[in-house]
């Protein structure tokens, strides 16, 4: 592609051209003002030298004629470059928006995937939470129970909701700052409760098996 046919070349040529133009105009208007002046000494007074000025100035007048005609002829065709420039422009424009829109389409379904991925893992960890803390209680734990389970396991859910974006987070309960909470923050003070009943029966264990 020359100069010429990016749109910057073509629009900077038209506006040469255009700058031409007005110049044009404006001696075609000087060069009328002087025949006007000169006119009157020559059909008037008969003044030979007033008349080889005046023929110099039609004569001038006929090539700035003559140059005005051919800088609308090429303006024109200027413009019509300038619109074809335009819309090769357009075209460009529209073929790289064209392949940033695939790009960002492509990421979007690779962040779908994820989410996929990471919700399916969300289950399947929330479900062996489930069981672990269902067997754990078969085994003597006395926390959570089925009530504090299900409560506090909504509040986490909750909280975590709560951080999505704002057209999914509003549709959801929000809470309070004081009842959010993680699951691991949650649930370590129950183990840590249940640890230290673990601790004491192996420490009974042991000193019945010293006696």
């Amino acid at each position: 592609m020359t100069k010429a046919e990016t749109l910057e070349g073509a629009e900077r040529v038209l506006g040469g051209l255009r700058q031409k133009r007005e110049a044009v105009v404006s001696r075609i208007a000087a060069n009328a003002d002087q025949r006007k002046a000169v006119g009157y000494e020559v059909h008037a007074a008969d003044d030979k030298t007033a008349r080889e000025k005046l023929d110099k100035l039609n004569a001038e007048s006929a090539t700035l004629s003559g140059e005005l005609e051919s800088l609308d002829g090429a303006i024109r065709i200027a413009e019509e470059r300038c619109d074809t420039a335009r819309q090769a422009e357009a075209v460009r424009a529209a073929r790289a928006n064209a392949q940033r829109l695939r790009a960002e389409l492509r990421g979007i379904l690779e962040c779908t995937k994820r989410l996929d991925a990471a919700l399916a893992t969300v289950c399947a960890e929330a479900a062996e939470l489930d069981e672990r803390t269902r067997t754990a209680r078969t085994l003597g734990a006395g926390a959570p129970n089925v009530e504090q389970f299900e409560a506090y396991g909504y509040r986490c859910v909750a909280t975590w909701l709560g951080k999505l974006p704002p057209l999914w987070s509003r549709r959801f309960e929000l809470l309070q700052p004081r009842e959010r909470c993680g699951f691991a923050d949650r649930w370590s003070s129950w183990l840590a409760g249940a640890e230290r009943g673990i601790a004491a029966k192996l420490g009974q264990q042991k000193t019945e098996e010293a006696a």
